[in-house]
């Protein structure tokens, strides 16, 4: 018989940003909660599906050997950067389309979403630099770009943002003279974390009553909405409610 459940909520994916949400709803006292992962938090999967239609997204294309949901990555990108600095676009581009009240509404959400998740990972992970590092980042720019830079700078300075320019010397200091870079912008407050470790003691956390975890299961195939609230259709033919 397929199992029929109903859920107050249900997260789709037990990655750093599935992890990091359940945790916090679970902390603001939301029950009844379902996480679904297509494989093991924290170590991911290899299985190997048909790229769906309408066509893959390289014409030579035909299947693809994913870690599902981001939960694991290979030993070569073991980590995740935590960066406050994730335009959709350019700096400039956005700025363009949602003004400078738009840019720093933008940056003090992702500054404070940083500052969340580091306290996280430090309460979690006391000392350990192998889960995270605050080694901080820098956003380069060759010659024909740096003005580009230097208006971006200009930008996150006149905003509060916690950054400070580098010059060629100081980039060279860090990529070397091969790398050809004309200038950086560093910020200070960025980090990386291992990714997987941190999702999985995430979900430990709050593991209970509340949340339900489901690892390995069938890939979600559908969302409906309906009258009578969303269903979520997994390949096997579950429906979480």
């Amino acid at each position: 018989r397929l199992m029929s459940q109903t859920y107050e909520l249900i997260i789709i994916g037990a990655g750093v940003a599935g992890s990091s949400l359940a945790y916090q709803l679970v902390h603001q006292n939301v029950e009844n909660i379902l996480l679904l992962d297509a494989g093991e938090i924290g170590r991911g999967t290899k299985s190997t599906y048909t790229i769906p239609p309408p066509q893959p997204v390289f014409e030579t294309e035909t299947s693809y050997s994913p870690y599902i949901s981001g939960t694991a990555l290979p030993p070569e990108a073991s980590t995740a950067k935590m960066m406050v600095t994730l335009f959709p676009s350019t700096a400039q581009e956005f700025l363009r389309h949602h003004g400078e009240s738009g840019v720093k509404s933008y940056l003090d959400l992702s500054r404070k979403g940083l500052s969340i998740q580091k306290s996280l990972a430090k309460s979690l992970f006391p000392g350990r630099l192998d889960i995270m590092h605050e080694l901080g980042s820098v956003l380069v720019a060759e010659k024909d770009s740096v003005a580009e830079l230097r208006r971006e700078y200009a930008l996150y300075h006149k905003l509060g943002l916690n950054v400070r320019y580098l010059d060629h010397q100081e980039v060279e200091g860090l990529h070397g003279p091969s790398a050809n870079f004309e200038g950086g912008i560093l910020f200070p407050d960025d980090a990386i974390i291992n990714s997987p470790a941190y999702s999985r003691a995430l979900v430990d956390a709050v593991r209970g009553p509340h949340l339900r975890v489901i690892e390995n299961s069938s890939r979600m195939e559908a969302i409906e909405d309906t009258p009578e609230g969303v269903v979520v259709k997994l390949a096997d033919g579950t429906r979480y409610h």
